[in-house]
């Protein structure tokens, strides 16, 4: 695989959309305080990246954003997101988040069952 290349990336849309050869990631999270991006190739399940976006670089208002350059044509991904607890928060970056706004979920877990290969596929 070749290297990957990270810029800012842009807060809208939200969700992972192409701009050229960069797949531009953005995501919603009022209260998260750290957010990592987990790449993964379709036959991984061991994350080929996992990229810290940067809170003040990579922040726009609840925004989280970054653009990846040099992602193979088809890849999954998915969010680990770190923030507040309290009754209302339940934060937790052990586990692998899917987008809000994918089109395609992989993997096929039981429902209920922690599975990091559940990612999601563009």
């Amino acid at each position: 695989m070749t290297s990957l290349k990270l810029s800012r990336g842009k807060c809208l849309p939200l969700g992972a959309t192409q701009l050229n050869n960069t797949i531009n990631f953005a995501l919603l999270c009022r209260h998260g305080t750290e957010v990592h991006l987990a790449l993964f190739t379709l036959e991984t399940k061991e994350p080929i990246a996992e990229i810290v976006l940067h809170p003040r670089k990579s922040r726009t208002g609840d925004h989280w954003h970054i653009a990846v350059e040099g992602l193979p044509e088809s890849f999954c991904y998915g969010w680990r997101v770190n923030g507040p607890q309290s009754p209302i928060h339940r934060f937790d970056p052990e586990h692998l988040l899917l987008d809000p706004l994918c089109k395609t979920i992989s993997g096929g877990s039981e429902w209920g069952v922690n599975d990091e290969s559940m990612a999601h596929h563009t």
